[in-house]
């Protein structure tokens, strides 16, 4: 029974401690960052957790299609901006963590500010 008692306590542990690693991913940001673009779209999403979620539409040179930047906003003042320019050529910055919880947002990419470009 000593064998299966190891068996048990290593188990609990490796589960305890990728617990750990998961919920702390979605705390602490992995990496941070900014990317210009035009703003399409930012709307309040959620049944039981309420998150603004949005994306941007990044053109680079010889691209055909602009990328879609989808992001999660917390910060009433950002929202607020972003709102405000639409449409508009923006800098944002933004954290991006390993995981994304529907309770703090769609994305893994959190818009901390933003500046308007043109």
């Amino acid at each position: 029974h000593m064998k299966d008692s190891i068996t048990f306590s290593v188990i609990t542990m490796i589960i305890l401690i990728g617990s750990g690693l998961l919920l702390s991913s979605s705390f602490f940001d992995y990496s941070e960052g900014e990317r210009v673009g035009s703003v399409s779209k930012v709307s309040k999403k959620g049944i039981i957790c309420k998150t603004y979620e949005g994306y941007m539409l990044i053109n680079q040179e010889n691209q055909i299609a602009p990328e879609k930047f989808y992001f999660t906003v917390k910060d009433p003042n950002v929202i607020q901006n972003l709102q405000n320019y639409s449409g508009s050529t923006v800098s944002v910055t933004y954290n991006q963590y390993l995981f994304a919880s529907s309770c703090w947002g769609d994305t893994n990419y959190e818009i901390t500010s933003v500046n308007l470009i043109k």
